[in-house]
Order: structure tokens, then sequence, then C-alpha cells
């Protein structure tokens, strides 16, 4: 199934732990999967801030899971 994963650089430390330790494992799996890097935002920025790096953001994901679901 393929992965989209939006990982806001200034979450909270364990949250950033777990995508760091998921992503190598994933990937040598093969998985099929998009990370959106979003380095200034804090966890639920998309809830929380709204801005044009936020809107970006979300955008980028959209368009991650609609490649990822017609490459499927």
């Amino acid at each position: 199934m393929p992965l989209m994963l939006t990982r806001a650089g200034q979450d909270i430390p364990p949250v950033l732990a777990g995508i760091d330790a998921f992503l190598p494992a994933a990937t040598a799996q093969s998985w099929p999967m998009r990370v959106i890097e979003v380095p200034d935002a804090q966890h639920s920025f998309d809830i929380l801030n709204h801005g044009p790096q936020s809107e970006a953001a979300v955008l980028a994901a959209r368009d991650a899971v609609l490649d990822l679901l017609n490459a499927a």
C-alpha cells in the first residue's frame, strides 16, 4: 500500500525519532512512499497555522497521494 508522510521539522522529539527510525525501514522494504518535509512546522501545523507554508504542504500532500494512487 502506498504511503504519504508529512514530517513537521519542529514536531515533538519522540515523533521525529519514530519517523527517522521508520523511513529507512520502509525504504528497505521498497514501499511506494512520498515524504513531504516541512522543516519549520510544528505538530498539527495544517490545523493550527494557516499560512502559505501550511497551504503548500497540504497541496503537496494531496498531489503525492494522487500520484501514489495513480501509480498503484
